[in-house]
């Protein structure tokens, strides 16, 4: 789901530098990563940066959440909460990235998550052009994987071979890609050691069609000596500045909306079900317990490699969203967290207007990652509320419009997320980072 833009040929590096500057990654990889990000081809505008919101900021921004600023005009649709928005997350012990030559893929990543068994080892291979990810595990439902990320992903079986010693990284992967190549990589190098000071991870346009995403990279080191082969023929790796070959190791987690679609059974007796229906018409059915304690209502989904937590506060009878957050085991820190102020309105209720909400999301306990705004409707002669979230910073989550469409049932509600990419209702900006480095066929289109 992370992406990492390198140029072959930047303006203003000559082979004399080139050479020279290889020399110096090879010897300190770690210190020359944030030079080589700002060197020609605009890498200055794709390296990571800080959040776009101190601590302090953020605390005094939404630590205490004020009620919804909205006038409802009747009672709620359904008895029990529901899911305005989809939140989700995933934190990767160690990340393992390959770039090649074979314009089918953009990238390979080979991550490992934890779950209530231990580690678990997936390949995520990007597809080139589209740069679509699709995953493929060992698991009997991979599906039930991370239901509520959209992502096509296949339980054909991923064979993984660890010689690694200590720090030093020694692994193998073997597997049929969903493309139906048979892949063999091969990753050496060292693990990530180094705290990054700038950790604000750039998405470059990964996974526009299905996720808003904010990523912590703390730590990264590059490979050496790695390599990978499609149906036996080795392939080249791509190579940073026409010289170095694009393989990392990395620690990442990532967080944010996901779009996709969702029935929700929400009768109001502490109880309800979710049905999401992922790519392929895949259905996978989770309960929730719910709970009421002082005013707050918490909806928590439970499974053995994560909980989705949301939380609501009650004003006057109104159920009105503070907080989405993911939280997997082993970890100090929620993996994601978003946050509104004020509250999100009852999406459950009539009401009048559009109501907006700024919303801030935390990574891997880091605040203030990405911000924006979501906006609320009431649409009577649909008996839905229809929600638009509107990303504003760090730049590259620009392309990442999103629209909800809740539609309400007897005792629950079908929902609908889709990503609209950039702003429908502003012209685009040629200049503006987010539409040279992700905007061209856009611009085309529009």
């Amino acid at each position: 789901l992370a992406a990492w833009p390198w140029c072959d040929a930047p303006q203003g590096v000559t082979p004399v530098s080139q050479l020279r500057y290889a020399s110096a990654m090879r010897s300190s990889s770690i210190v020359a990563l944030p030079l080589l990000l700002t060197m020609g081809c605009g890498l200055k505008k794709l390296a990571p940066e800080g959040p776009v919101l101190t601590p302090w900021q953020v605390d005094q921004q939404f630590a205490a959440p004020g009620h919804a600023k909205v006038t409802y005009l009747g009672k709620p649709r359904v008895p029990g909460p529901v899911l305005p928005l989809q939140v989700w997350g995933v934190a990767y012990e160690l990340d393992l990235v390959l770039a090649t030559d074979n314009p089918a893929y953009d990238m390979h990543e080979y991550s490992t998550v934890r779950g209530k068994d231990g580690l678990m080892w997936i390949a995520k291979d990007a597809s080139g052009g589209t740069l679509e990810q699709t995953i493929v595990t060992s698991l009997d439902d991979p599906w039930a994987w991370f239901p509520e990320i959209p992502v096509r992903r296949s339980g054909t079986g991923l064979q993984v071979t660890d010689n690694s010693e200590g720090d030093r990284l020694d692994l193998s992967f073997a597997y049929t890609s969903m493309q139906g190549d048979a892949i063999e990589a091969h990753f050496k190098g060292s693990t990530p050691s180094s705290l990054q000071r700038k950790r604000n991870g750039s998405v470059m346009c990964h996974s526009r069609g299905g996720l808003y995403a904010a990523i912590d990279l703390p730590m990264r080191s590059f490979g050496r000596g790695s390599r990978i082969s499609y149906d036996g023929t080795p392939t080249p790796l791509r190579k940073v500045l026409g010289v170095v070959p694009m393989e990392m190791s990395l620690f990442q987690v990532q967080g944010g909306l996901a779009s996709g679609v969702m029935s929700l059974e929400s009768p109001g007796d502490g109880s309800m079900t979710s049905t999401w229906t992922l790519p392929g018409d895949h259905d996978v059915s989770r309960a929730w317990t719910v709970e009421s304690h002082g005013g707050v209502v918490i909806a928590t989904q439970a499974s053995g490699n994560r909980r989705l937590r949301y939380t609501w506060q009650d004003h006057e009878g109104a159920l009105e969203l503070v907080e989405m957050a993911v939280v997997q085991p082993g970890r100090e820190y929620k993996v994601a967290s978003v946050q509104f102020e004020p509250a999100l309105v009852d999406v459950r209720r009539p009401f009048t207007g559009t109501v907006s909400s700024n919303m801030v999301i935390a990574v891997n306990g880091v605040p203030g990652m990405s911000v924006g705004t979501v906006e609320a409707r009431w649409q009577d002669d649909r008996a839905a509320t229809v929600l638009r979230v509107k990303p504003e910073a760090p730049w590259w989550t620009r392309d990442r419009h999103m629209l909800g469409t809740l539609t309400w049932t007897e005792t629950g509600v079908d929902a609908t997320w889709e990503m609209l990419g950039f702003d429908p209702d502003q012209p685009l900006d040629p200049s503006s980072p987010e539409v040279r480095f992700c905007g061209e066929s856009e611009l085309r289109s529009r």
